[in-house]
């Protein structure tokens, strides 16, 4: 049932209340929460309310209780500990421990982590997994530039379950979107030939630019070694991969030597090669592969499931849904719940929804508080638009519309403003009212300076970028008085290490701004992924599985996966082949064992 249609035929009396960051949600949840008890409007132990974390329903849960102590109401205080508060999961269990055996399901359920999900996950790959379809996906992947295909399986997997999407569906989707990925792409035209044509057109024009002297630019010379490596793979009649037109896309040649004149159409046709009836007969071919793989996955993947006799949290969230969705269940529950309230709705999926809206049917009133702007479990398959729907749905016959906390409490008035400017034309683009995105400063006090700063790195690499940051960084410290932190008593104090934060977009270039940092004697703290998820410990991990068990699919597909990237990193690794024999033998050997 859509969100609508639940709506429209129930007039379900659900609030909304829409918080940015920083605007007092949780002071507002906890307010609404200790009006309702001390009013004698809610029974406290007949709260239901949803976060996210443990940690924020720990700090609601002790809140509520000192507003309520604060307020002469100890009794109270103490019936809020017998109150359904805690993450959705949490939540779920403790309903379907209360009410799964009148249901007809089982009341104790051994929920397995993350951790063991995909140990399973990875088992079920293992077992449906062709060999033939192994090589095939493997070969697309490389092609596709897709850095794991098993990624795109799990993350399809997970999207699914979280969409309470069955197996048998998944075909229909994966045509469904190959339409419309090949929609959003440009018509279709041109050919891998004609550009394969142009290459062998533009190479000796540039050579001979480059060998008389008339072009001695660097960028020259790279445009010209990139077009004689594709052409060196064409060549050799090696599968496409795509990769190779995106850097002939990218290179650049002289103007004034008039070699960008030589080079540009070249450049232009590669980069429209995801027109090219061959990237997208490849492209539907690998989203058709990746879906089938993914349901045969996912039906061992339950059979798994229950011959261990394990759940995993969408198997919670389905099965509380389940029970929900039974009348009587709704009719005993509606006798205990006075309040629901849902956290963080912004990072729902579509299956939590279904949860909440069953939910709202067994109280008087339901709250729901998020901010669709702070989206961000998407591959957890949340989707903010669920809430602008409901938002819509529940608010949009109501002049005032849904309730907003606009006030920002934790920022001062220059980054407010800032952001505001700055983000106000974006979510725009995004469907959001600007209005209902801009934030008011509440706090106090002004920066001597801006409250923000440009700073252009002139660099030719990106280690000279990471050293830029670096020494612009070490110049901060080095005078802290011109960035007073303004502290949480009110009073200002000089700028400290451990009050900047450096955000990049992979862990790479963390690990590289990290090093810049230490050579600047800047201190510095990183995060990292572990020794047990670098590369080598998976090309590892996955050798020895293999060892064990030489029927693991999955295993053998990750020292292939591994064998094949790194013979083709460089010319020298591939003329080091031979070293490398025994892991393709190996998998040869596991693959005729079957």
């Amino acid at each position: 049932m859509t969100p609508a249609a639940a709506g429209r035929r129930d007039h379900l009396p659900v609030a909304v209340i829409e918080a940015g960051a920083g605007t007092g949600k949780t002071y507002r949840l906890a307010e609404e929460i200790s009006r309702a008890v001390a009013s004698g409007e809610v029974r406290p132990e007949a709260i239901l309310l949803t976060t996210f974390t443990r940690r924020a329903a720990a700090e609601l849960t002790s809140r509520v209780t000192s507003r309520l102590i604060g307020a002469g109401r100890t009794r109270e205080a103490l019936r809020v500990g017998q109150a359904r508060i805690g993450t959705v999961h949490s939540v779920c269990g403790r309903l379907l421990e209360q009410y799964a055996l009148s249901a007809g399901l089982a009341v104790r359920h051994n929920v397995i982590p993350e951790s063991e999900q995909r140990r399973l996950l990875n088992e079920a790959l293992s077992t449906v997994l062709k060999p033939e379809e192994n090589e095939d996906l493997q070969l697309m992947a490389q092609c596709l530039y897709r850095l794991d295909w098993r990624d795109d399986v799990r993350e399809l997997i997970g999207q699914a379950r979280s969409n309470a999407l069955a197996p048998e569906q998944f075909a229909g989707y994966a045509e469904a979107s190959v339409r419309e990925i090949l929609a959003a792409l440009p018509p279709e035209s041109g050919s891998a030939a004609e550009c394969l044509r142009l290459a062998r057109e533009v190479e000796p024009q540039l050579g001979a630019l480059l060998e008389s002297g008339a072009d001695t630019h660097k960028n020259t010379r790279e445009a010209l070694s990139t077009v004689r490596s594709y052409l060196a793979l064409a060549e050799r009649e090696v599968p496409v991969y795509w990769q190779r037109f995106q850097q002939l896309a990218r290179a650049a040649a002289a103007k004034r030597t008039g070699a960008h004149a030589l080079y540009q159409p070249l450049a232009e046709y590669a980069a429209g090669h995801h027109q090219w009836p061959q990237f997208r007969r490849q492209l539907g071919a690998y989203v058709r592969a990746i879906f089938a793989l993914a349901a045969r996955a996912c039906e061992r993947y339950e059979w798994i499931k229950a011959q261990a006799g394990v759940i995993d949290y969408a198997d919670q969230e389905a099965l509380a849904a389940r029970l929900l969705e039974q009348e009587e269940v709704r009719a005993a529950l509606a006798g205990e719940l006075d309040l629901v309230l849902v956290d963080e709705f912004q990072d729902t999926s579509p299956l939590q929804l279904h949860l909440f809206l069953l939910l709202a049917r067994c109280a008087p009133r339901s709250v729901w508080v998020g901010d669709p702007k702070q989206a961000i479990f998407g591959f957890r398959g949340t989707d903010p638009q669920l809430m602008l729907g409901v938002v819509e749905r529940f608010t949009g016959g109501l002049a005032a519309g849904p309730e907003r906390l606009d006030r920002s409490w934790r920022s001062l008035p220059q980054l407010v403003d800032w952001v505001n400017a700055a983000f106000q034309p974006v979510f725009a683009r995004q469907g959001l009212d600007p209005q209902a995105v801009a934030l008011r400063a509440q706090r106090e006090g002004r920066l001597p300076g801006g409250s923000l700063e440009s700073w252009v790195c002139r660099a030719d690499n990106q280690e000279q970028d990471y050293a830029a940051i670096a020494a612009a960084v070490a110049q901060c410290l080095a005078h802290p008085e011109y960035y007073p932190v303004h502290g949480a008593d009110g009073g200002q104090r000089p700028l400290r290490a451990s009050d900047l934060a450096i955000a990049a977009r992979t862990n790479a270039e963390c690990a590289g701004l990290a090093q810049a940092l230490a050579a600047a004697g800047v201190p510095y703290e990183m995060s990292t992924a572990g020794l047990l998820r670098q590369p080598v410990c998976d090309l590892l991990l996955a050798a020895l599985t293999l060892l064990l068990d030489p029927y693991d699919r999955l295993a053998a597909a990750q020292v292939t996966w591994f064998h094949d990237v790194w013979s083709a990193v460089t010319d020298a690794a591939r003329q080091q082949r031979q070293a490398g024999d025994w892991l393709a033998a190996r998998v040869r050997e596991a693959e005729t064992r079957d």
